[in-house]
This record gives C-alpha cells, sequence and structure tokens, in this order.
C-alpha cells in the first residue's frame, strides 16, 4: 500500500474531507484495502456517517459492493451504525 493510499484511509476514516479530496486528485487508489479486515475508504467513511466523504469516494469510483471479511458492505455499515441516511443513498442512489 501507498503512503497516499494510506493517507486515503486515514482521512476516510477520521472524516477529514479535505485530505479526502487531496489524496484523490494526487492519485490514491479509492477501492484500496487496509489488509486484516479488508475495509476500503468507502466502509470505513460509511461505517462512520460520513456522508460528504461516501458521496466523494462513489462520485470518483469507488466500489459501493465490495465486501470486507465479514461479508459486510459499506451500506451494512451504515445502516448497523444507524446512519440511515447514508445507507439510503447508497442502496438507492449508486
Amino acid at each position: 500500500m501507498t503512503g497516499l493510499n494510506k493517507e486515503l484511509l486515514i482521512a476516510s476514516f477520521k472524516g477529514d474531507l479535505t485530505s479526502v479530496l487531496r489524496c484523490i486528485f494526487a492519485g490514491a487508489d479509492v477501492n484500496t484495502v487496509f489488509s486484516g479486515p479488508d475495509v476500503t475508504p468507502l466502509i470505513l467513511s460509511a461505517s462512520r456517517g460520513y456522508s460528504s466523504i461516501v458521496m466523494t469516494l462513489l462520485i470518483n469510483g469507488a466500489e459501493r459492493y465490495r465486501i470486507d471479511n465479514e461479508g459486510k458492505t459499506a451500506a451494512d455499515y451504515a445502516f448497523e451504525n444507524g446512519y440511515y441516511d447514508v445507507f439510503q443513498f447508497l442502496i438507492n442512489h449508486y
């Protein structure tokens, strides 16, 4: 994993939209995977309810149906954590 991809994962987890955008524009892979739990930036941001980051990642090619090592998608995590607006966006708009 490149440093840029790692930065994208961290920014997605923390809800730092400015850093997410910087990483994407610098060439980070929006579908990069954090090994172990096999989570992506989309899964991380959806699980924490960061709707602006979720939308940004999707617009830039994030795969919304990618699953982690538990077989869950970003929409699954958004729903489980009570972020129903993010859940609805993931299932209805992309």
